[in-house]
């Protein structure tokens, strides 16, 4: 009987021999994943390179980083409290102090109001914006924890006008292309607009790349019917979306997502901490 459901494994360049792969292949895995947010070319190339020495039949899939906000440098790792106060400033070239946390998006005063949360390193710390400047947002810290350098920042319910694709994405899409890969799987898909802006380089590399779009916030969400008419398929990015969204809200969407790209008759995965309770016993 031929199996509908397949196996997608996220392979780092650190571990990808091709004993290894062969191993998982003859396990069951079906997709190889590379995530080129912790990729260089130089290790792209290897785990694509071993996959198909060990079968033509294994899909790959290439992940992009897509539009995301971080935490700049910080000069040490900064301790805060419950009840602190703490400027947020967007300024990517700025050092992170106790008293101020620059984050890499300029307008982050033009899109915010009080009363607005600010998740950062994925949903550790909540903080809650109490006032907002034209220079800086003055937020109150909801619950101790410790910001280091380069941390994630999401904006439950607020709509960030970044760029779809970043330069870094660009490289790695025609990088992607030039390697006959099969899926590239676009993070943080809003609309429809953003996996149209991905199709556009693939058309401009005469590349027949399919494109996932990982649904990984309420937009996403939103707009998941438009975004299944001009998408391969979707990709429900448990992770980002349980930060984006309440928790206990993330099975009931998954299960609306599901039905809705079977109704589109497009293929959907489901990711994130698929096996993660059965880690430890």
């Amino acid at each position: 009987m031929l199996k509908q459901t397949k196996i997608i494994a996220t392979i780092s360049d650190k571990r990808c021999d091709v004993s290894f792969l062969r191993q998982l292949f003859e396990a069951g895995m079906n997709v190889v994943r590379l995530n080129s947010a912790h990729l260089d070319e130089e290790g792209f190339l290897k785990i694509i390179r071993n996959t198909r020495e060990v079968s033509n039949r294994i899909a790959i899939l290439v992940d992009t980083k897509g539009p995301e906000i971080r935490t700049t440098l910080a000069d040490s790792p900064i301790e805060l409290k419950t009840g602190d106060q703490i400027r947020i400033v967007g300024d990517p070239t700025g050092i992170s102090s106790r008293e101020t946390i620059y984050i890499s998006y300029p307008n982050i005063t033009d899109e915010m109001k009080v009363g607005d949360d600010i998740l950062i390193d994925d949903g550790e710390i909540d903080l809650k914006v109490i006032a907002v400047t034209p220079g800086y947002l003055l937020c109150s810290v909801l619950n101790d924890g410790i910001v280091g350098s380069r941390k994630s920042v999401n904006i439950p319910g607020v709509r960030i006008s970044l760029p779809a694709i970043t330069a870094r994405d660009r490289d790695f899409i025609a990088l992607a292309a030039e390697h006959d890969v099969d899926f590239i799987a676009h993070s943080f898909v809003r609309s429809k607009e953003d996996v149209l802006a991905v199709q556009e380089i693939l058309d401009q590399l005469n590349s027949p790349i399919k494109i996932i779009a990982k649904i990984e916030n309420q937009d996403g969400v939103d707009n998941a019917d438009e975004i299944l008419d001009v998408a391969f398929g979707i990709m429900i990015a448990r992770g980002d979306l349980g930060i984006e969204v309440a928790q206990e809200k993330i099975p009931g969407i998954q299960r609306v997502l599901i039905k809705q790209a079977v109704h589109h008759k497009k293929p959907v995965i489901v990711a994130t901490q698929m096996l993660h309770s059965m880690i430890h016993n």
